[in-house]
């Protein structure tokens, strides 16, 4: 495996280990280096300043500080769980909540996850397409009873009509295409809105 190091780093580390009796006979042994070496040692300070410039950012930093636009990729693939977003990062879902908070991208998080979970309605009568964030939404929006509330469910399911709707899944609806961004806050801000 390369590792980008030269053998001039090479050179200082091998020095530290055998100033401070670092043994390769005896790799078990209690005392290292990392231990002894003083913090102005000359090899020591070489071997931190080439990392350094050899490695300026570990891949949580690098990932700390890309996280905006990562995180908008991924929305605009559908991709808006914290598990989903971690899985693609390869972090655990405490660190992309984290970043979430920290980036204040809480409010936007949580308008794209409604979004992408609300109901698509089709209105066979005007040919239009709406969008409810929530089923008492949809419900009060098609003038359907709340205790037909899992006919809906169901019909989203099946694909069967409800007094002259339909009911779709926002990610059937999109099929893989970006949501317009003024959508997702219209929607947010008024519960139903147009698509179309």
């Amino acid at each position: 495996m390369a590792t980008g190091l030269n053998d001039e780093f090479y050179k200082h580390l091998h020095a530290l280990d055998e100033r401070y009796g670092y043994s390769w006979a005896n790799p078990w042994s209690e005392r290292t280096w990392a231990h002894d070496a003083k913090d102005d040692d000359p090899d020591l300070v070489f071997c931190q300043n080439y990392v350094k410039k050899k490695f300026p950012k570990t891949p949580k930093e690098e990932l700390e500080e890309k996280f905006d636009g990562i995180f908008f990729k991924l929305i605009d693939k559908q991709q808006t769980t914290v598990a989903e977003i971690a899985s693609v990062l390869n972090c655990r879902s405490s660190d992309v909540r984290r970043l979430i908070r920290k980036h204040e991208l809480q409010e936007i998080y949580d308008k794209y996850q409604k979004f992408f979970r609300s109901t698509v309605i089709y209105d066979e009568k005007s040919n239009e397409y709406f969008a409810a964030l929530t089923m008492n939404d949809l419900l009060d929006f098609c003038n359907i009873a709340k205790t037909n509330r899992s006919n809906v469910s169901r019909a989203k399911s099946t694909g069967r009509k409800v007094n002259g709707y339909l009911f779709y899944f926002m990610e059937d609806y999109l099929h893989g295409e970006k949501p317009k961004k003024s959508k997702v806050e219209e929607l947010y801000e008024k519960k139903v809105t147009r698509l179309n």
